[in-house]
């Protein structure tokens, strides 16, 4: 038996989630979605307090918002950024032209991926 979907988008859907979603949130709620939104790699570094102190909310409010979002405590929010970080990292296009073949283009992105 087959799953429909991937790890993948199920957590580049949690940021996409958080993003059409924002607007609707309690302002709590916003505080701590726009610190995973706009610094994913520094709120994987917070510890509960740091984060409560740094955005002026409830320990319980983040926990809270965990729950919500990530069916956990804290630490479960954490691992979804942080597997949302891994699977949604960009390639580094940057060395495709437009003068590349396909077959040029698909060497790069395997090169820059590892998978060559």
């Amino acid at each position: 038996m087959r799953i429909k979907g991937s790890v993948k988008t199920v957590s580049q859907n949690f940021f996409s989630q958080l993003k059409a979603g924002i607007e609707f949130f309690n302002p709590v709620e916003q505080k701590i979605a726009h610190v995973i939104l706009k610094e994913p790699e520094q709120f994987m570094h917070y510890t509960l307090t740091e984060l409560s102190k740094c955005i002026g909310v409830s320990q319980g409010s983040i926990i809270n918002f965990s729950k919500k979002f990530s069916g956990g405590g804290f630490p479960a929010l954490k691992l979804k950024v942080a597997t949302c970080l891994k699977n949604s990292s960009q390639l580094p296009l940057t060395s495709i032209g437009g003068n590349d073949t396909a077959k040029d283009a698909l060497v790069k992105t395997a090169k820059a991926t590892g998978e060559a």
